[in-house]
C-alpha cells in the first residue's frame, strides 16, 4: 500500500521543524504552493524542481516525506546560514536526499535507500516514492507500488486524495487499450477515489465468463471513479472480439460513485444488426447481483452516456439471466445526459428505492425493433420486480415507442407475475417521439404495475396513446399531466382497458387525440374529475362495460364525436357537473352531443351538467333527449326505486324500460335519507 498523510500535521515529528514554511491555495490555478525564506535553485538538470515535487506529491505527500526526511536525519533543525533547506534537499553542501529516477530504473534498483525519496519523472507518471523495507509481498501495480525483483525491493507513492489512472500507464489518446492499466487503477483504489483526466481511454474485454472490461465486487465497494466532465471519454473498442460486452458490471458491489466521466459504447455501426452479432458495448453499465440488494447504493451524477448496442444501464432482462431476479437497491442517477442508445436509457428490472432525475435523454432506441423485442428507445424502463421507484424532472426528445414504462412481467412457463409497484413519474418533460413501423402502439407512458403515478408530466406531440394503462395495472393515478398528440397515429390520450380498476383520472389536459381523450374499456372504480379534453378526434370521455365511476367537473370541448359516452353493460355512473359543448360555428363544429348515454347502461345520475351548441342533442340517454330543467336535478336511469342514497324533493328516476314499467319514472315528493328518514317517490308519466 502506498503511504498517505491527510495534512501536514500528521507528519512524524512535523513540529521539530524551525524552517518556517507557509502553505497557501491558489484558488484560480487549483495548485499547492509553497513558500520557503531561502528561494536558491538547483543548478544541476539531473535534480527535480521544488514545484514539480509539490504538484505531484501534493500537500499530504509533502507532509509524509518531511516526516520521513525528519526522522532519517537527512534534514535537520537550522540556525545558521549554510545549512539551507534547498541545500539538504538539492545537495548543496550536504547529501542529497531526493533522487530524481524513472520507473524502469527504480525496477532496476539494485541498491535501495530507505533514507531517500525517489523522485519518478516519467511524463503523466510523476510522482515521489519511498522504499519500504518492511514490505516484501506486496505487487507491483505500475501506480503506487514498483518493484525491483533483483533485490524485493518495494517503492511506494506518496499521494494524497485520489488516485489517477495515468500513473498506471494508462494513455487516454484514443487508440491504445486502457483496460489493464485502469484495471490496476481500479483494484489499488478500492474504498478510495480514482480519477480519470481529459482524454479518451479505449477498453475492450476477452473474459468470456463475465463479459467485462470492469468487474465491480464487494472489494469494490465504497470507490469513488470520477473524471473531468465530458472531455474524460471511456470509449469500448469497436469490434471486439465478445458479444454482449459491458464496459463495466457490477455483481456484489456497494456505495459505488460515478460522476463526471463520458461513456460511449461506440455502436453507432452495429446498430441495424442483430443483437447476437455486435461486438460493441450491449450495456455501458450492467448489474447482475447474485442476490437481493448485493448492488446497493450506486450513484452516477453529471454523466454522458451514449453509443451502446443495447440501453445504457441496465439489469438483467436477458434471456442469458433466468429468474429470480435478484434486486438492486438504492440507484440514483442525476443530473446525467443519455443520447443515441441502442435501446433504452435506463433499463430496470428487479431495481427497489431508486431515483432518475435531473436528466436529459435523445434520440433514442437506434436501433429497429427486431422480433426479440429490442430497441424500443425510453428514456427509462421500469420493468418487472420494481418497487418505490421516482422518476422526475427529467427532460427527453426523440425517444422510440414510449418516453416511461412500469411494466409487470411474467415469468416464462406460467411462473407467473413479477409486478412493479408505488412507481412515480414526476414533473417530466418529453417531446418528438419517433415513428418506427417495427413498433406497432406507441405510447407516451406505460402503466402496467400497480399505485403508478404520473403527475405534472407534460408530453407534446407523441404518436398513439398518451397512456396506456394495461390489464395488470390497478390504483393508478394520472394527475395533472399536459398531452399534445400529433394526430398521426389512433390511440386515446387516456387509455385503460380490463385490469384492476380503482383508478384516477383528474387534472389532464388532452389535446388533439387521434382517438378518445379518456377512453375506459371494462375498467370499474373510475375517478374521472377536473379534465379538459379538447380536439380528439372521438369521444371526449368515453366508457365502455364499465362499473362504478365518477365523471365529474371535465371539459369536452370541440371534439369531432360526442363530448361524453357511456355504452355497453356500464353500471352506477355518476356523471355530474361536467361542460360539453362545440365553440365553433357553423360548419366548423362536429361534436353532435354534449353527453350521450345509451339504453344499456344501467344506475346512471345525470346532475348540473352544461351541454350546449352541437350538431345534434345535447344531452341524449337511449333515444330520447334530457331537457336543461331535467338535467339541473338529480336524475337517475333505473326500472326499479333506490334503497340508498340522498334524494332531494324534485329528484327523478328515469325508467330505462318504461313498457315494463308502465310509466317514464318516479320523482321524489318528500326529501329524505334511506336509513334515516326515506324518501317518498312517486311515479308518473302513466302510458
Amino acid at each position: 500500500m502506498a503511504f498517505r498523510q491527510k495534512s501536514i500535521a500528521d507528519a512524524p515529528c512535523f513540529g521539530k521543524i524551525q524552517v518556517k514554511v507557509m502553505l497557501r491555495m491558489n484558488t484560480e490555478k487549483s495548485k499547492e504552493t509553497v513558500h520557503v525564506q531561502e528561494r536558491e535553485m538547483a543548478d544541476s538538470s539531473a535534480r527535480m524542481s521544488r514545484r514539480a515535487l509539490l504538484a505531484t506529491a501534493g500537500l499530504g505527500g509533502m507532509a509524509a516525506a518531511s516526516g520521513f526526511l525528519l526522522n532519517s536525519g537527512l534534514v535537520s533543525a537550522s540556525n545558521g546560514k549554510d545549512s539551507t533547506v534547498t541545500n539538504a534537499v538539492y545537495g548543496k553542501g550536504v547529501k542529497a536526499c531526493c533522487e530524481t529516477t524513472t520507473i524502469g530504473a527504480l525496477r532496476n534498483e539494485a541498491n535501495p535507500d530507505a533514507n531517500r525519496p525517489y523522485f519518478v519523472k516519467d511524463s503523466g507518471r510523476e510522482g515521489i516514492f519511498l522504499f519500504d523495507p518492511a514490505d516484501t509481498s506486496s505487487a507491483d501495480n505500475s501506480g503506487t507500488v514498483l518493484v525491483s525483483p533483483s533485490v524485493g525491493a518495494r517503492f511506494k507513492r506518496i499521494y494524497e486524495g485520489s488516485l489517477n489512472v495515468k500513473w498506471f500507464g494508462a494513455k487516454g489518446d484514443g487508440v491504445t487499450d486502457d483496460t489493464a492499466s485502469i484495471r490496476l487503477a481500479i483494484d489499488a483504489g478500492r474504498g478510495g477515489s480514482v480519477y480519470f483526466p481529459e482524454g479518451t481511454y479505449i477498453v475492450s474485454t476477452d473474459d468470456s465468463v463475465t463479459r467485462a472490461a470492469f468487474l465491480l465486487t464487494a472489494d469494490h465497494s465504497g470507490t469513488t471513479l470520477h473524471g473531468a466532465g465530458i472531455g474524460t471519454v471511456i470509449k469500448a473498442v469497436n469490434n471486439g472480439i465478445l458479444k454482449f460486452f459491458y464496459p463495466f458490471r457490477l455483481t456484489t458491489a456497494k456505495r459505488i460513485t460515478v460522476r463526471g466521466i463520458k461513456f460511449d459504447g461506440n455502436a453507432d455501426a452495429n446498430w441495424l444488426t442483430d443483437p447476437e452479432v455486435s461486438l460493441n458495448a450491449h450495456h455501458l453499465f450492467y448489474f447482475t447481483p447474485p442476490a437481493d440488494r448485493e448492488v446497493d447504493n450506486i450513484s452516477f451524477s453529471e454523466c454522458f452516456f451514449r453509443g451502446s448496442f443495447n440501453s445504457a444501464i441496465q439489469s438483467y432482462g436477458s434471456a442469458a439471466h433466468p429468474y429470480p431476479h435478484p434486486i438492486s437497491s438504492q440507484i440514483r442517477i442525476e443530473n446525467c445526459h443519455f443520447e443515441q442508445t441502442g435501446n433504452h436509457g435506463v433499463g430496470m428490472n428487479e431495481w427497489v428505492d431508486s431515483v432518475v432525475t435531473g436528466c436529459t435523454f435523445y434520440d433514442l432506441g437506434m436501433k429497429p425493433v427486431l422480433a426479440n423485442g429490442f430497441g424500443s428507445g425510453m428514456c427509462v424502463d421500469v420493468s418487472g420486480g420494481c418497487h418505490n421507484i421516482v422518476v422526475a424532472n427529467n427532460v427527453g426528445e426523440r425517444t422510440g415507442i414510449a418516453a416511461f414504462k412500469a411494466e409487470t412481467h411474467e415469468k416464462p412457463n406460467n411462473g407467473g407475475d413479477v409486478p412493479s409497484s408505488h412507481i412515480v413519474f414526476a414533473n417530466n418533460i418529453v417531446r418528438n417521439f419517433k415513428r418506427e413501423p417495427n413498433l406497432g402502439t406507441q405510447y407516451a407512458i406505460r402503466m402496467n404495475g400497480i399505485r403508478v403515478t404520473a403527475i405534472g408530466n407534460q408530453f407534446e406531440n407523441y404518436y398513439g396513446r398518451g397512456v396506456d394503462i394495461s390489464g395488470k395495472s390497478s390504483e393508478c393515478s394520472v394527475i395533472g399531466n399536459l398531452f399534445i398528440a400529433n394526430g398521426a397515429t389512433i390511440g386515446s390520450g387516456i387509455y385503460t382497458s380490463s385490469n384492476g380498476g380503482r383508478m384516477k383520472f383528474a387534472n389532464n389536459e388532452l389535446h388533439n387525440a387521434n382517438g378518445s381523450g379518456i377512453e375506459c374499456y371494462a375498467s370499474n372504480d373510475l375517478i374521472i374529475q377536473g379534465n379538459k379534453v379538447s380536439g380528439a378526434n372521438y369521444y371526449g370521455i368515453s366508457m365502455t362495460h364499465c362499473q362504478r365511476a365518477i365523471v365529474d367537473g371535465n371539459e369536452c370541448l370541440d371534439n369531432k364525436m360526442t363530448g361524453i359516452l357511456a355504452s355497453g353493460s356500464s353500471d352506477r355512473l355518476n356523471i355530474v357537473n361536467n361542460l360539453c359543448c362545440d365553440t365553433r360555428t357553423g360548419a366548423a363544429r362536429t361534436q353532435p352531443n354534449g353527453i350521450r348515454v345509451l339504453d344499456t347502461v344501467t344506475n346512471v345520475e345525470l346532475a348540473h351538467n352544461q351541454a350546449y351548441n352541437h350538431t345534434s342533442t345535447d344531452i341524449l340517454f337511449g333515444t330520447a333527449p334530457i331537457s336543461a330543467i331535467e338535467n339541473g336535478v338529480k336524475a337517475w336511469y333505473s326500472d326499479s326505486l333506490p334503497t340508498t342514497g340522498a334524494w332531494r324533493e324534485g329528484d327523478k328516476i328515469m325508467c330505462i324500460h318504461p313498457g315494463s314499467t308502465g310509466f317514464v319514472g318516479w320523482v321524489c315528493t318528500s326529501a329524505g335519507t334511506y336509513g334515516v328518514v326515506n324518501p317518498i317517490f312517486q311515479p308518473f308519466g302513466a302510458l
